[in-house]
């Protein structure tokens, strides 16, 4: 191969390589192409937020002149009503109640109160002096009389617990049975289309923490505050629905822009696809505003900028009537920002981001329309970006007459993909993925510029030597273009499979000796091999007489369900060749028959083993599947039985048989069952036969017992009495007439291996 050529099978395997983590996604890419949005908003910088929202902060100011947190209830209450008498459009609260209050005077005054039911005399009076001082103490009387008079305003929050390993022992549903009437003012009032949510990624609830029951049935939207993080603990999704016992709840932001615009949200669904619905939601509604999500109701956070982007103002400020002159129009929203008490989580701007502003952000989103969009549709820009970029310095890069102005290129290239993904972003707010197309450009100009090196050349003998007697040549020759590629571990691939065995091999064994067992096996086995590889197999193993096989990895096969049932046809006619031409030379070879089991299912192909021996296999139910297929070719008398997955995928041509659907053991499913005859048509007599046991199969599967054995034994006598699938069938008819199961539906379990 010329040292172009080399090059460009290089580059191109690299550019699959990228491909296919691009299909995958890794985590290791995930997390950097969330460094990489981060970048992106240091890039853009800040900006000033569109919507008039105020963060009334619990601050080191209002905790050193009001007391340590968490103050008395008075103090809430007064600030809602200072906020609602201001003309404050919606007044947010990122705090929860969730336990009454008992301030420490109003226990003597309720000892009192008991002590003086038990004087004589008129003590009415009295009382109702205690009872007066009672309701002044009662914080709590106070905040709910605050939160009723600014209901129509004012949004509560309360916390959804979403791991389950945090619900509490006892049980879950007995507990949310009690808790979720407490916010079921957080329900989503009104949906469309929205299909399978349990399908759908919403985050779900495992508990509930409410406001006391007091307080619940007081404002008019409630909305929970859980909040997602990434696992480098930045928030760049926010939640604005979440899943609980099959119903939807808003969160505390889109509850806030719901009475902010005196509107009800509604998500919509995915629309049809035939007779499918994507599940999950498409958008949030409210009222003239789209809000765009992913199908678990999470919208991108599109940060303004650092922490006080929102203005921040001091509670204590706010009592003190400091802000009376701005409070009319303005979304409220109070929370803690004092060292201790805060939520902090991450940020593109810092890594200290009070939770709180994480909200300020999200309404501003929702009520400015102005999100951070990730569509579907993207993903071809991304895929052109990727394959684009790879075939330029594939095809370029090697022809600019060396290194240095092939790296240049390659750079500018580099440069030219991120400042038009960035502008993207900046100018229209499309989260392109920008980890991939960046990948794709480095790991194809530093494939393309060491292939010729003396390590990729001694990896590739290194391969070539660790494969070659198991793998096809085509196979190798890919391997060794692109070393690095191959590695210990496994990938989900769709593959067709095949297992062979010599029958009566063991007592073959014994009557021919060990010695002349070895050299019948060496003239079967090596016919077997090189038809595997003719047909672009990969040779597994040997299994003592066993011959497993598959195809479609590591090399990609497009036809392998073809590939397989070639092969396997081929080899019945090999193993007759050798009976006519070695029986008298080889002992045992006059006796040699196999049975041939081939199935096509998707399984995990790969280097597999430990780190000082490895083998390239496959492994899964489906290779578990076709090993049982071929043992059955004893009971069916077939020499080749496949699986009706593989049959539906042969083209037409092929002359097969349905022999039966069974269930193995183990299974649940059933597996039909088609005896491959050839690749050719039927010849006259041939389709008598054929036909005779085709119209027995619905009979039986139909449990018309006496029709069905009419048909095999039409079939069994059409071909002289053998027929071991007619056999079978007619047998197993007896068994289920004498003894019938209580539900027949046509398919036969296998109970033995």
């Amino acid at each position: 191969m010329n040292p172009r050529t080399r090059i460009t099978l290089a580059g191109l395997a690299a550019l699959f390589v990228v491909l296919g983590m691009f299909a995958v996604k890794p985590g290791v890419f995930v997390r950097t192409e969330q460094m990489l949005l981060d970048w992106r908003f240091l890039v853009r910088g800040p900006e000033d937020p569109e919507i008039p929202i105020v963060i009334a902060t619990i601050d080191a100011k209002s905790v050193d002149q009001i007391g340590r947190w968490p103050w008395r209830r008075t103090v809430m209450a007064n600030l809602i009503r200072k906020l609602n008498d201001g003309g404050a459009k919606a007044i947010g609260l990122d705090i929860v109640f969730s336990e009454p209050e008992e301030p420490p005077e109003m226990a003597p005054l309720r000892k009192a109160r008991q002590e003086m039911e038990g004087l004589s005399g008129d003590i009415t009076p009295a009382l109702a002096l205690v009872d007066e001082a009672l309701g002044r103490a009662s914080t709590d009387d106070h905040l709910e009389a605050a939160i009723r008079e600014a209901s129509r305003s004012v949004t509560m929050g309360f916390f959804f617990r979403t791991d389950k390993d945090d619900a509490l022992d006892g049980g879950i549903a007995s507990r949310l049975d009690e808790t979720l009437p407490l916010v079921r003012k957080s329900k989503l009032k009104l949906e469309a289309r929205v299909a399978d949510k349990q399908a759908a990624n919403f985050l779900t609830c495992s508990d509930v923490e409410p406001n006391i029951e007091r307080f619940h049935r007081l404002p008019r939207r409630m909305g929970f505050f859980s909040t997602d993080t990434d696992i480098d603990g930045v928030v760049r999704s926010s939640s604005l629905l979440l899943l609980c016992e099959d119903a939807l709840y808003v969160s505390l932001d889109l509850a806030i822009a719901e009475v902010a615009l005196q509107q009800n949200a509604q998500a919509i669904g995915f629309p049809e696809k035939g007779t499918e619905r994507t599940p999950g939601v498409s958008e949030i509604k409210l009222g003239d505003l789209s809000i765009p999500t992913d199908p678990g109701g999470r919208i991108l956070v599109n940060y303004r900028g650092k922490t006080r982007t929102f203005p921040h103002w001091s509670i204590v400020d706010i009592l003190e009537g400091k802000h009376d002159a701005e409070i009319e129009g303005k979304i409220v929203i109070v929370g803690p920002t004092e060292v201790g008490i805060q939520d902090v989580y991450g940020s593109p701007y810092s890594k200290a981001f009070p939770g709180v502003e994480v909200h300020a952000t999200v309404v501003d989103n929702i009520l400015s329309g102005n999100v951070l969009r990730k569509n579907p549709e993207f993903r071809y820009i991304e895929l052109l970006a990727i394959v684009i970029s790879a075939l330029l310095i594939v095809f370029a890069a090697p022809r600019m007459g060396g290194a240095a102005a092939g790296a240049v290129f390659s750079m500018v290239l580099l440069a030219g993909v991120v400042a038009g993904i960035t502008w993207l972003f900046i100018d229209r707010n499309w989260w392109v993925n920008l980890t991939y197309p960046s990948l794709s450009i480095v790991a194809t100009y530093l494939t393309v510029a060491v292939t010729q090196s003396m390590t990729v050349e001694a990896k590739s003998r290194q391969i070539r030597k660790q494969f070659e007697t198991y793998v096809s040549p085509d196979v190798v020759d890919q391997m060794t273009a692109s070393p690095d590629a191959f590695h210990l571990g496994g990938e989900r691939r769709d593959l067709s499979i095949l297992f062979s065995d010599i029958r009566g091999f063991t007592t073959i064994s014994e009557d021919i000796g060990a010695e002349n067992i070895v050299k019948m096996l060496q003239a079967y086995l090596t016919p077997m091999t090189d038809i595997v590889f003719e047909t672009k197999g990969t040779l597994d193993k040997y299994i003592g007489d066993a011959v497993m096989a598959f195809w479609g990895a590591p090399l990609d096969v497009p036809d392998h369900p073809l590939a397989a049932a070639e092969a396997a046809l081929e080899m019945q006619v090999e193993c007759a060749r050798l009976r006519d031409t070695l029986a008298d030379t080889v002992p045992g070879m006059d006796r040699l028959k196999i049975g041939i089991g081939i199935h096509s299912a998707e399984v995990s192909a790969g280097n597999m083993g430990s780190a000082k021996r490895v083998d390239y296999t496959v492994i899964g139910d489906g290779v578990n599947l076709c090993a049982r297929i071929e043992s059955l070719t004893k009971k069916y008398g077939s020499g080749v039985l496949s699986s009706g997955d593989l049959i539906a995928r042969l083209p037409e041509g092929f002359l097969s048989r349905e022999l039966d659907e069974i269930k193995v053991k183990g299974k649940t499913k059933g597996v039909r069952l088609f005896e491959l005859i050839g690749r050719r048509e039927a010849t006259p007599d041939e389709k008598v036969w054929l036909d005779a046991y085709a119209g027995g199969l619905p009979a039986y599967k139909a449990g018309k017992w006496d029709e069905a054995e009419a048909a095999f034994r039409k079939c069994l006598e059409l071909r002289g009495g053998e027929d071991m699938a007619c056999e079978l069938m007619i047998e197993r008819i007896e068994r289920l007439r004498n003894d019938p199961p209580e539900k027949w539906d046509g398919i036969y379990a296998f109970e033995e291996k």
